[in-house]
């Protein structure tokens, strides 16, 4: 997981259509039974989900038509076409997708919607019609022709373009019920957006490599939390009259707790509670707890001091 500061929260570094299209499968399935993103894997991604294994290709560019889709999927015009490039991976049961934001009339032309079990909707699939052109263009195979049956189009309800992906994945965050502020989705898609950065970089030569690259409905469930939890504690340093740069220090000793301070923090736990901070201003119940933490440890520092108190406090809140 990437460690928390102030990026997210600022800026969405290199937000792309690829990496929003990701986010918007974390944000819709996380919680489903074994679900499992891996990016830049066999496809753009590829997701675990339900006992089904789904591969997808994501294409930002503008006007998909069939043409296009029959065409090479590397910049040089030579190789499979991005139809059977994403027929590659896995096997015929598989369920394939292809992520698209802009096609032509001739292609909705040829696509029906499908309902069902999908971690995205509504998909649609290709006409019989447009199967048949395809399976001849492309000389498909037998196993290839079984696969395209498993294919589908998702047209994104988002463009390419960061700001629109942005305004509709923060919707779609307030859906599901895992923000409460502008703030706190600003710093969701920043750290995911990061998350997805550092998952990408990861090179696949071994089954290990391909695990590290996952990215697990559970991990993403710890990871919310802990957005949560520094969202509260920035909330409550925010509030207090520190200048810019003192800040900045308590929220750097703040990512060294874990580490150095959980004993500390279970003491000072065990002995103010809820009840004996309920109605004091957040100074006040800050005071009590820095007074408390250094009737317990004299070899600390003020940041230090100031990071414990307010994890505290942010935790009994909790």
């Amino acid at each position: 997981m990437p460690t928390m500061d102030d990026g997210g929260a600022n800026a969405i570094r290199g937000f792309n259509y690829q990496k929003a299209s990701i986010i918007l499968v974390m944000i819709k399935n996380f919680q489903k039974q074994d679900f499992a993103i891996i990016p830049e894997a066999d496809e753009d991604f590829d997701v675990k989900c339900e006992n089904n294994d789904f591969y997808i290709q994501v294409k930002g560019t503008n006007k998909i038509s069939p043409k296009k889709l029959m065409k090479s999927s590397n910049s040089k015009n030579s190789g499979d076409s991005i139809l059977e490039k994403n027929m590659e991976p896995g096997s015929n049961s598989d369920i394939r997708k292809i992520f698209i934001c802009n096609y032509t009339e001739s292609l909705n032309n040829q696509l029906i919607e499908e309902y069902g079990d999908h971690i995205v909707t509504p998909v649609y699939s290709l006409s019989d019609q447009q199967k048949k052109v395809f399976i001849n263009k492309l000389n498909l195979t037998p196993d290839q022709t079984t696969r395209l049956n498993n294919l589908y189009i998702f047209i994104t309800p988002f463009i390419n373009n960061s700001t629109d992906a942005t305004t509709y994945l923060k919707g779609e965050m307030v859906n599901e019920d895992l923000i409460t502020s502008n703030e706190r989705a600003q710093l969701i898609l920043g750290e995911l957006s990061t998350l997805v950065d550092q998952k990408s970089e990861i090179t696949i030569t071994n089954e290990e490599d391909y695990n590290k690259k996952k990215i697990s409905g559970e991990s993403l469930k710890e990871f919310l939390i802990t957005v949560e939890n520094m969202d509260n504690f920035n909330s409550i340093l925010e509030s207090l009259d520190f200048n810019f740069l003192k800040k900045q220090k308590i929220r750097m000793e703040k990512n060294k707790i874990p580490l150095l301070f959980q004993d500390l923090k279970s003491n000072i736990k065990e002995e103010i509670t809820l009840d004996s901070v309920i109605n004091l201003t957040d100074q006040g119940a800050l005071d009590l707890i820095i007074n408390t933490i250094k009737s317990k440890i004299s070899d600390i520092n003020e940041h230090q001091l100031w990071a414990i108190a307010i994890d505290c406090f942010k935790d009994l809140g909790e």
